[in-house]
């Protein structure tokens, strides 16, 4: 039981954090652009799309952050040295 609920719950919130509340966030800031805009959501067809691309977002946001954990977990360490953004003199 706890096998499929536990997924299902993850796949519930990373839905719900990382595309629905995202995109409600966004759209919040409107009055705060430099010129007025409308950016809302109106067909479930764009709150789909809007959602896939704040989720693909979010994904590609963190994925070097993962990838730094899971060496650091492997390992017990960490090289900064290996990254791209070292610039050594």
């Amino acid at each position: 039981m706890l096998g499929i609920a536990f997924p299902s719950v993850s796949l519930g919130l990373t839905i719900w954090v990382g595309g629905i509340v995202t995109q409600d966030l966004v759209e919040s800031l409107t009055p705060y652009y430099p010129r007025e805009v409308n950016i809302a959501r109106t067909t479930v067809r764009a709150k789909f799309w809007g959602t896939f691309r704040c989720q693909t977002y979010w994904l590609l946001a963190t994925r070097g952050a993962w990838a730094r954990a899971v060496v650091a977990g492997r390992t017990g360490r960490f090289e900064p040295a290996k990254t791209d953004r070292v610039v050594r003199p």
